[in-house]
């Protein structure tokens, strides 16, 4: 079992998820200061 190739999969998977958690706590993206 490749556990790699198994995170970049589950990663895959919940990349949208952590777009929308990222979303959720930073409506706004903060400027480059």
């Amino acid at each position: 079992t490749n556990v790699c190739v198994n995170l970049v999969v589950l990663f895959r998977r919940n990349a949208q998820l952590f777009c929308l958690l990222r979303a959720l706590v930073l409506p706004e993206p903060s400027p480059p200061s």
